[in-house]
């Protein structure tokens, strides 16, 4: 739900469904969290319990990516990669591949490893495309070759019954490419920046990633995505860096020209 509000209200401009899904995932952050910062199953009658399982974290962290990009507040793409290492350390099979459970949790006579796209999609199949936005979000390399072993991995049930993982299909299109890899660079409150932002929010272009260096705060994100620490506004103007499969073009304050490095 938080992902599907964050992606609705950037798409229609809308504060009121990007509030709605702060509140959402802030409620998750604060009150279904343990104090070592794992996430916790289930909230009854005022309490938190149960470790969280895979299809637990990957939504959450989907939510928080989608809520960086809706809000580019440097908090949520810090809890996403937070809870991604986490994801990592407790549920990765060095064979390849999410379990569904931690390692830590209820003892099972069999760790269940879940792929298939239903009416929900599987863990694996969001983590796929969490881990490849997320690894070009932040240049962390360490994440993408996570998704390519999980295409390694499950690559034999896709390729034998392709409509069953769609979502995970999704991940691999994104994989493919191309991608873009936006960096927007300057004072967020400013009219120029805005209109930079809505540029890019209005075209459709699903393969992408957004990133925001803000004028007033840009160690928040270069303690996140260090490669970004190079990039500033030119002469105190909004300014875009634009890179198509990791290889950028010149930035640019010209919105015209940006949308013409994204081939619009």
């Amino acid at each position: 739900m938080g992902a599907a509000l964050a992606r609705g209200g950037l798409i229609l401009n809308d504060d009121i469904y990007i509030d709605a899904a702060r509140r959402s995932i802030d409620f998750v952050l604060t009150s279904m969290c343990s104090p070592s910062g794992r996430l916790l199953h289930r909230f009854r009658d005022g309490e938190a319990a149960i470790a969280a399982n895979l299809d637990d974290y990957a939504f959450a962290i989907w939510a928080l990516v989608e809520l960086y990009e809706a809000t580019f507040d440097a908090h949520y793409l810090r809890i996403a990669l937070d809870l991604t290492d986490i994801q990592i350390a407790h549920f990765w099979d060095p064979d390849g591949g999410f379990f569904s459970t931690p390692d830590d949790g209820e003892i099972l006579p069999l760790r269940p490893k879940e792929i298939y796209d239903g009416a929900i999609p599987s863990g694996n199949s969001v983590a796929t495309l969490n881990l490849l936005r997320l690894s070009r979000l932040t240049g962390r390399q360490d994440l993408e070759n996570k998704s390519r072993q999980l295409a390694d991995t499950f690559s034999h049930n896709i390729g034998e019954f392709p409509m069953g993982y769609t979502q995970f299909l999704q991940g691999l299109d994104f994989a493919l490419g191309p991608a873009f890899e936006i960096v927007l660079s300057g004072a967020e409150g400013r009219q120029d920046m805005q209109d930079m932002i809505a540029a890019v929010r209005r075209i459709y272009l699903p393969k992408k990633v957004v990133l925001m260096v803000p004028e007033h705060d840009a160690e928040s994100i270069v303690r996140l995505a260090p490669f970004t620490a190079p990039y500033r506004s030119i002469d105190g103007r909004a300014t875009a860096y634009v890179c198509k499969g990791q290889q950028c073009e010149l930035p640019t304050t010209d919105i015209e020209r940006m949308m013409a490095h994204l081939g619009r």
